[in-house]
């Protein structure tokens, strides 16, 4: 049986889910969350509307999901902490460079494999792509496509920029 503090008014649902009154009157009058009828207003249940946000609101622009496992983090809280668009991140967990679960329509990634990435020091063994253009003396849409083509060997490491291997780029420079 459902208590009555297990229900809460639009009003507090909409407080509670980070969104304006009329907009979780659209989300009620659309079915989206389901609402019950007491004296005359509308109620919902606790829990749909915590699960409302942990989905990231309805249209999934509300409010940022938050992850009850403090191990875990949104792709929003991921791309704050690294310094990248979401879907930077969003692909990083796509490729499996970053440790990453869908949860619904959420996906929530590890907070230790953000922390490991943002922690990542330069490394002497790569080059940015204007770096690498300027050792060859070519353009970096030339490098693009030494990559593209497999000349050149190149990652994303920590953010969504390529990094050239600077072995492949001597390599290259003394074949030439």
């Amino acid at each position: 049986m459902i208590e009555a503090c297990d229900l809460l008014t639009l009003s507090a649902a909409a407080k509670l889910a980070g969104m304006h009154i009329s907009s979780m009157c659209t989300v009620v009058k659309r079915g989206r969350l389901a609402a019950t009828i007491v004296n005359g207003r509308q109620y919902v249940r606790r829990v749909d509307v915590v699960a409302l946000r942990h989905r990231g609101g309805v249209w999934g622009r509300h409010t940022p999901a938050k992850s009850g496992d403090p191990a875990l983090m949104t792709l929003p809280e991921a791309a704050t902490l690294l310094g990248v668009t979401r879907g930077a991140i969003e692909l990083l967990v796509k490729n499996g460079r970053l440790a990453g679960d869908r949860s619904g329509p959420v996906i929530l990634v590890s907070r230790a494999a953000v922390e490991a990435r943002r922690m990542l020091p330069d490394d002497p063994a790569w080059m940015t792509v204007p770096e690498a253009a300027a050792a060859l003396g070519v353009d970096d849409t030339t490098i693009a496509r030494w990559i593209k083509r497999g000349d050149l060997e190149a990652e994303t490491p920590r953010r969504p920029r390529i990094r050239v291997s600077r072995a492949s780029v001597e390599a290259r420079r003394d074949g030439d």
